[in-house]
């Protein structure tokens, strides 16, 4: 008799279980906690994200389950729109905003939202926000630690939660047709906003060399294709320089400085900081009236390691990321503020004042943002900071505005079926000589690639993103380009531009935008921005291979510097094998903006081939009037007869081409550091060739090991300088 019960009692919890699951199964949950007491604070322009468990219907997709209203109980003209995972209501801003004066809003979401399987929310939710016109500062000591108790307390959660799965599964203008400015006489680096200086491993004046290299500074004196070794700057093992900047006799050096560090020597115990490691971005200001004698004039150090630096005007702007020892917490009250030190003001390190750093409301960011400016005609005037809650990736300047792009990595502790799909956020600061505000913010679908996929022209500023991954079917790539106006509202965009590919390269030319995606085959977009508020497709060109970097030859022709490739087909795969074959370099001939072509190309090597070019646009010697156009390279080539894909150095130095719209490319010299008859199986760090200048009409390639010189007129080498 007992054991009828038990069998009717395991039959009854079976079927209470399916039902369970049954009920449960698709019916959508919110993933965002908006439980705060008071009213969310946001700025003008905010783009409501609202995360669900389950995709959610179409039919649900209306302004009568997200609409916004204020004080007044009035509706906003918001536009709604899915993320491409079908999870996530974006309720983006009326096209002015929302207003300041605004004593509060309410965003609405409906209980009767369904999800693709038909099941309702079942409940209600209303999220009160207030607008502000600035970002508010954190003023407080419990603030700051409060905003990072709440990411500990997330990513124990999350952490709890990935552990769990991981258990149960076991059983990444001011124009911008940029380019190097050169003088009658001596190259500059090559940037991307013209009149906007880049740091480097090497500049000169034309009479002297300054060469960074193995964390040590060589100067090399230059008299007319001669070189002679004038002295050089060494540091110890703290420092670690990366970038150079000339203006005015003065040498400034930018690099990262780290140790072990107690700072419970270095202040009271009311304010001890107490952190095992320091990284700081230190920049050192040297005097150069006597090259062979330089002086120490200045040192300015912010923590965090460095997102980027720029040089406009003669004023240095450095842009670091600072990332506080949090866990700290677990342990009790810490002080996590970020230090400086300004030798124009006092040798001693400082603490930025709680209401001297700003934070985005929201922001679930880990770290310090860090931007300093200073006058380097001005050495007595302290430098300016400006600090705020939220890290930068990437880093973009114009004459007027600094712009930092960071991922929005929002995503649920509660989502089984988790997909990386990730979106950005941009923060707009202006500048106004060593004086930095910040004005806006804004969040656009994607992710970008780097630097060059951010441009400012008339006063709007565009951006291209990749949305997606390109090998996962859940959620497939496509591109996007937005443009925002001058409040960083939307003004324009293009969207699901070649679904299934990436971005690998964009310039942004005046009003014409150029994209090239791949997955198999190159697009080249060529997009017309003339009126922002509706870019569109002019023309595109398919052709194989792709381009990392696109350089302006004139206003109708591009030069690609990329990969040439192969498709290969694969044994039991319906995709082939996409193989890399050779450097290509290519001129896009885009005339005629709806037929872009590809007018001339040049393939150097084969598999394995590569140059810096690929990855750093300073690698690029370029000069227009000539047609100069030199990078370095490792070219292999294929070892013939092989039983199996297998490829040898052929060559490690530099090549230099004449480039021209009606020619193509014309090779005029192969340069090599590399002693004749000893190519080695693999490149050697001591002989790579990492830059090339020219001063007059002699050209210089730079290795760790030696500086030789070449002339421009009959390409011949015509001097070598030992450096170790």
């Amino acid at each position: 008799m007992r054991k009828k019960y038990f069998i009717v009692g395991g039959i009854v919890l079976c079927l209470l279980g399916v039902f369970m699951f049954v009920f449960l199964s698709g019916k959508p949950k919110l993933v965002n906690e908006f439980n705060a007491k008071a009213p969310y604070q946001v700025l003008t322009n905010h783009a409501w994200k609202v995360m669900f468990t389950e995709k959610i219907n179409k039919t649900s997709l209306k302004d009568n389950y997200f609409y916004v209203t204020d004080e007044k109980g009035n509706r906003q003209n918001s536009r709604l729109s899915f993320d491409d995972d079908q999870k996530t209501v974006v309720i983006s801003p009326p096209e002015k905003g929302y207003k300041i004066n605004s004593s509060g809003y309410v965003l609405h979401i409906s209980r009767d939202i369904k999800s693709t399987a038909g099941r309702r929310l079942g409940s209600k939710k209303e999220i009160a926000f207030t607008v502000q016109e600035s970002l508010p500062v954190i003023g407080s000591k419990q603030r700051l630690n409060d905003h990072f108790r709440t990411i500990l307390k997330r990513e124990k959660k999350r952490q709890s939660f990935w552990t769990m799965n991981s258990a149960e599964e076991s059983k990444k203008s001011d124009s911008s047709a940029g380019g190097s400015k050169e003088s009658a006489d001596v190259s500059e680096t090559n940037v991307q906003v013209a009149g906007i200086d880049e740091g480097d491993s090497v500049k000169t004046d034309g009479k002297y060399i300054y060469h960074l290299s193995d964390g040590k500074i060589r100067i090399i004196k230059e008299a007319s294709g001669t070189m002679e070794k004038a002295g050089e700057i060494r540091y110890d093992d703290t420092f670690y320089p990366q970038a150079l900047y000339l203006h005015d006799q003065q040498l400034i050096v930018i690099g990262s400085e780290s140790g072990d560090w107690n700072f419970q020597k270095r202040h009271d115990k009311e304010n001890m900081i107490s952190r095992p490691f320091y990284e700081f971005t230190k920049t050192i200001v040297y005097e150069m009236k006597n090259p062979k004698k330089p002086k120490k004039i200045r040192e300015v150090k912010q923590e965090g390691h460095m997102i980027s630096s720029r040089k406009s005007n003669g004023i240095i702007y450095i842009a670091s990321i600072f990332y506080p020892e949090y866990m700290l917490l677990d342990q009790g009250d810490a002080d996590l503020r970020p230090m400086y030190a300004d030798s124009a003001d006092s040798p001693k390190m400082k603490i930025i004042d709680y209401d001297k750093i700003s934070y985005f409301p929201q922001s679930q960011e880990r770290g310090f943002s860090i931007l300093s400016a200073f006058d380097l005609a001005k050495p007595l005037k302290k430098a300016e900071i400006t600090t705020q809650l939220g890290s930068g990736e990437q880093f973009y300047m114009s004459s007027k505005n600094i712009y930092l792009a960071v991922s929005d990595n929002s995503i649920s502790e509660e989502e089984k079926d988790f997909v990386w799909n990730p979106d950005t956020i941009i923060y707009k600061f202006s500048i106004n000589g060593t004086k930095i505000d910040f004005q806006q913010s804004a969040g656009v679908k994607g992710t970008l690639l780097n630097q060059f996929s951010m441009d400012e022209h008339e006063g709007y500023f565009r951006i291209a993103t990749t949305k997606g991954d390109t090998f996962d079917n859940r959620t497939p790539s496509s591109n996007n380009i937005y443009i925002l106006d001058q409040n960083m509202k939307m003004a324009g965009h293009l969207e699901n531009l070649a679904r299934g590919e990436k971005i690998y390269s964009a310039r942004f030319m005046g009003d014409k935008i150029y994209v090239v995606t791949f997955k198999q085959v190159d697009p080249l977009f060529v997009i017309d921005a003339a009126d922002p508020k509706v870019p569109k497709i002019l023309g595109k060109l398919k052709i194989p291979g792709f381009s990392d970097y696109l350089h302006p030859l004139d206003e109708n022709h591009l030069i690609g510097f990329g990969h040439h490739t192969k498709l290969v087909s694969q044994k039991g795969s319906r995709e082939p094998l996409i193989r890399t074959d050779g450097v290509k370099l290519a001129i896009f001939d885009v005339t005629d903006v709806t037929n872009p072509k590809e007018k001339f190309s040049e393939i150097i090597g084969d598999n394995g081939t590569s140059s810096p070019l690929n990855y750093d646009h300073k690698a690029l010697l370029f000069n227009k009037e000539t047609g100069l156009f030199a990078f370095p390279v490792n070219i292999y080539n294929d070892v013939k007869n092989s039983g199996y894909e297998e490829t040898k150095l052929a060559f490690q130095g530099a090549l230099a081409f004449t480039v021209d719209k009606n020619k193509g490319f014309t090779l005029n010299e192969r340069i090599t550091h590399v002693e004749a008859g000893n190519m080695p199986l693999y490149e050697e760090w001591e002989s790579v060739i990492d830059r090339l200048i020219y001063i007059g009409d002699t050209m210089y390639a730079l290795s760790p090991s030696k500086i030789t010189s070449h002339s421009l007129t009959d390409h011949k080498k015509t001097g070598e300088l030992l450096l170790q």
